[in-house]
């Protein structure tokens, strides 16, 4: 099948939707034709026949969609697959070409970007079934069936269990991410100052991604590591090259992701096929679902510092109770989140789209188009106003933080 990858992303610089398209193109590349749009200034990249860029184009201009439209409409691609790429959510009712969309995301921009104009899309991709219920809530979608749920996956190492990790005196924890918000940076930062006063506890915690606060120009403090007092059981790396946060993963007790939302991330399930024990909060998302599935890990209130203090500390001083939640996190990932497991759904989903494929198309004019991207800004203007909101809270959690010290 001739394939057009529509995205924001395809070279990874640290994970997410990039590190999605590179599994992807992957899993159907060879077997397929490959092409690509994307809004990268980039002109080619590995696996991909010819990269098409939006970089520099308005995407909103009737003029360039109209232009857009009728290149792709005439250009027989079998399938497009929106992994991400705003102007295909908006175009999409007048292409004639079946659509696969991809939502990274439980809920907020990125979802709203899978799940616009659902009634001219064939199948959506949800990583979570919370994922799935955002998008039919809030497109009002009728055919439930059309949206699968198909969690992430990665690809198995052939590392044997460590049976040592069941055995430490001194617990090792990781945390990925950074300063976000989304992933709990300041709930994380809090709990960890709770944990730092008590001089008697043996853990090592490692703290990888941005250092550099949200809202830094607004903040009293800078950097993370200022908002704590300095402790060498706690190390504060930034960003790291991604061996070397593998390496990390592999030697660690618990890792620690207990976001505010998420899709199905993936350094969750590299860190289960090193049979870390996860931490998660309840807020709907893949992360929760995954851990609700098995018995192997922890699941805290979300946005409750006390809770997620209590869950790492119980860890850390009653370890010998967990240390059955090694060998069963490990054994969960190769039983369920293999990524020939995941190949084959993406396959059958694909070529299912295709053969099944009764797209209704509207024929383009100004007036219809005009309505169409109003409704796409506005879905956009709240989303980025309840971040802005966030990021503004941030703030003045992590002034208190640093005048509290």
């Amino acid at each position: 099948m001739k394939i057009l990858l529509a995205t924001s992303a395809i070279i990874p610089s640290g994970g997410g939707i990039a590190s999605y398209n590179q599994e992807l193109i992957d899993a159907i590349g060879q077997n397929n034709a490959i092409y690509a749009l994307t809004d990268e200034k980039l002109e080619k990249a590995s696996n991909i026949i010819k990269v098409y860029s939006t970089y520099g184009k308005n995407i909103y201009s009737y003029e360039y969609c109209q232009s857009l439209v009728n290149q792709l409409n005439s250009s027989n691609y079998d399938l497009i697959i929106n992994s991400n790429s705003k102007v295909i959510s908006i175009i999409c009712p007048y292409l004639s070409i079946p659509i696969v969309s991809v939502s990274h995301f439980v809920n907020g921009k990125l979802a709203i970007v899978a799940g616009y104009n659902a009634q001219f899309i064939e199948r959506i991709i949800a990583l979570s079934f919370y994922g799935k219920q955002f998008i039919v809530r809030k497109f009002n979608v009728l055919d439930e069936s059309k949206i699968k749920v198909v969690y992430n996956s990665v690809a198995l190492t052939d590392d044997i269990f460590n049976v040592k990790k069941t055995k430490v005196t001194t617990v090792k924890i990781v945390y990925p991410g950074g300063t976000s918000i989304q992933k709990s940076f300041d709930v994380v930062i809090r709990a960890l100052r709770k944990l730092s006063k008590d001089k008697s506890l043996n853990f090592k915690f490692y703290w990888l991604g941005n250092k550099i606060l949200p809202s830094a120009n607004i903040c009293l403090a800078k950097d993370i590591s200022s908002l704590i007092n300095p402790d060498k059981r706690i190390l504060f790396l930034g960003k790291i090259k991604r061996d070397k946060a593998i390496e990390i993963m592999k030697e660690s007790n618990i890792f620690l992701l207990p976001s505010r939302g998420e899709g199905c991330p993936m350094t969750l399930l590299e860190a289960m096929q090193f049979g870390c024990i996860p931490i998660v909060s309840d807020a709907r998302h893949g992360s929760r679902e995954i851990l609700e599935d098995g018995d192997f890990g922890l699941i805290v209130k979300n946005n409750s510092v006390n809770s997620l203090y209590k869950a790492i500390l119980s860890v850390i001083t009653l370890h010998k109770n967990y240390s059955e939640n090694y060998l069963k996190t490990y054994n969960y990932s190769r039983s369920h989140l293999s990524k020939k497991m995941w190949i084959s759904q993406m396959q059958n989903l694909i070529e299912s789209s295709v053969i099944k494929s009764s797209k209704e198309v509207v024929l383009l004019s100004k007036k219809h188009f005009v309505h169409n991207v109003r409704k796409f800004k506005a879905a956009f203007w709240v989303e980025r106003r309840k971040d802005q909101l966030r990021s503004l809270l941030s703030s003045v959690i992590c002034n208190w933080l640093f005048l509290s010290k």
